[in-house]
């Protein structure tokens, strides 16, 4: 019976740690990506802020030429809480809910 035990528990412990790898995988790729996204908005941002404020405004955001067919749907879509200003976590939330 104690054999039995053993073997049940080191099958379930070995099948927690494959569950446990993929889950710190997908948290590693999400970092990866979350970084992306904020280099991306300092791209941005330094072309956008051309008062020098260090915030991107809506204004701002639709004068430059990210999307030529959709700029202020763009912009309009990356200021979740309509406060006229695009935040590094407004920007990087867009995209990390975006399907």
């Amino acid at each position: 019976m104690k054999r039995y035990a053993i073997i049940l528990i080191s099958v379930m412990f070995i099948f927690c740690m494959l569950i446990l790898s993929g889950s710190f995988a997908s948290a590693k790729e999400t970092l990866s990506n979350v970084d992306s996204l904020k280099n991306m908005y300092r791209q941005i941002l330094t072309t956008a802020d051309k008062n020098k404020d260090g915030k991107m405004s809506v204004d701002e955001c639709m004068s430059m030429p990210i999307d030529k067919n959709h700029p202020k749907q763009n912009c309009l879509s990356w200021d979740d809480n309509r406060n006229g200003i695009i935040t590094e976590d407004e920007y990087i939330k867009y995209f990390m809910t975006k399907d």
